[in-house]
């Protein structure tokens, strides 16, 4: 029970054969043979910090903020207030020259789509205000040393959004009595909470998420074939990584994706799946899943989504880097946009799979296993999860590193999951 509580908070938390036409997924298995979407889901517990935060960031203009004086710090946080009325809220410390100047209250109202903010200022509040103030000192020096901040940081579009959301090194929630609740609030009218696919462990306002994937992805073929749809279905009502993924295809993005499910014959053994790139000058990028891996278990087949997901999304931290879809001209991408991705294309071939495998080998095991794991519900150890995240990353060299017996695992769990075969649904 601990352990599923601990996958949830990770809810919100950074490589093709050939880049001039497609890139595949690793061979595996080489050599062998409802709708879920809910209207106006309540956002839970766990997941109000995450609200109040996206909210923020979303609907402010942090360079221009004229109401606080200091930096809201959101990696320390208070314990989660419920109110009477039930509005809940989070209390966070402003700091101003390592100090914290005074502290904030957000609140996410009762129906959970509205936020607004309450500098406590009052006398009462000291006593909380000073709290704060020594674990803020406990905790500066870990707070100091992350190197990515979501609000300033130009280096986040490359990495996973644990590191740039949540912000490095997780604090523990600070323990405080229940504080009266304020009624001036910062700003005149609620900031609405704003959709964005996988931000709560249960969106907000599901029916948005159905517009949001109707207006700006392609998802029909996927809708045809029961064996995809009863797993994409399920990603994208699990929330977390792989809806995550797909709303940073929005409007916004001179690119649009689309999911196609066909027979992809290779030389190079049972391939999965590939993100095909060949279309980004007509601002399309295509992932493709195999119709004959579709016998695989259903895990198995997320693990293919998701994983293909990240290639896509590192396609489009290319293009709205300036790439046009050229694998040449990757290198002429300025490597202050996209510093550590990038590096991985300047140590390896611009024209090969292995960059952005490489990048996912360092950056997003973590939040492959996390993902795989709450899709599953835990129903399988996490190593499992781990070692599944790994299938389609053997040729990077930290696989390589591992002894023979973590790729012996790693295969096992590869070759239980992974099968060749149509959809018999």
């Amino acid at each position: 029970m601990k352990l599923k509580l601990l996958l949830n908070l990770l809810v919100f938390f950074a490589l093709f054969i050939s880049l001039n036409s497609c890139r595949t997924e690793d061979n595996v298995l080489e050599n062998k043979n409802s709708k879920a979407l809910v209207n106006n889901q309540k956002i839970l517990d766990m997941d109000v910090d995450n609200a109040i935060q996206y909210t923020y960031y979303n609907d402010l203009n942090l360079k221009n903020n004229k109401y606080l004086t200091g930096k809201i710090e959101f990696r320390l946080r208070s314990n989660l207030i419920k109110y009477e009325d039930g509005d809940r809220g989070i209390i966070y410390p402003v700091v101003k020259n390592n100090k914290v100047e005074s502290i904030l209250l957000g609140i996410l109202n009762t129906e959970g789509k509205k936020v607004n903010f309450f500098e406590l200022k009052d006398k009462e509040y000291e006593k909380t205000k000073n709290i704060f103030s020594v674990q803020y000192d406990i905790n500066k020096r870990k707070l100091n040393n992350i190197n990515f901040i979501a609000s300033e940081n130009k280096f986040c579009a490359e990495l996973p959004e644990d590191i740039c959301r949540a912000l490095g090194i997780p604090i523990d929630p600070v323990n405080i009595t229940k504080p009266k609740k304020p009624v001036n609030p910062l700003f005149p009218e609620d900031l609405p909470v704003p959709f964005k696919p996988g931000i709560f462990e249960t969106p907000a306002d599901m029916n948005s998420a159905d517009i949001f994937i109707i207006q700006n992805i392609n998802d029909s073929q996927i809708k045809n074939n029961k064996c995809a749809n009863a797993v994409y279905q399920k990603l994208k009502s699990k929330g977390g990584l792989f809806n995550n993924l797909l709303g940073k295809f929005n409007k916004k993005n001179i690119v649009k994706l689309s999911f196609e499910i066909k027979k992809i014959p290779s030389t190079k053994g049972f391939v999965l799946g590939y993100t095909d790139q060949s279309n980004v000058k007509n601002g399309l990028l295509t992932i493709s899943i195999n119709s004959e891996a579709l016998a695989s278990s259903e895990l198995g087949i997320a693990k293919t989504f998701v994983h293909e997901m990240l290639h896509a999304k590192m396609f489009l931290d290319l293009i709205n880097s300036g790439w046009k879809g050229d694998p040449d001209l990757i290198r002429k991408i300025n490597p202050s946009t996209l510093p550590t991705l990038l590096e991985e294309y300047r140590k390896n071939a611009f024209g090969s799979e292995i960059p952005q495998h490489e990048f996912m080998s360092k950056f997003y095991i973590k939040k492959l296993t996390n993902a795989l794991a709450q899709f599953d519900e835990l129903k399988q150890d996490r190593s499992v999860y781990e070692n599944l995240a790994w299938t389609g990353l053997e040729g990077t060299e930290m696989y390589k590193s591992f002894s023979q017996s973590k790729k012996d695992e790693v295969a096992k769990v590869r070759d239980a999951n992974y099968k060749r075969g149509t959809c018999t649904k």
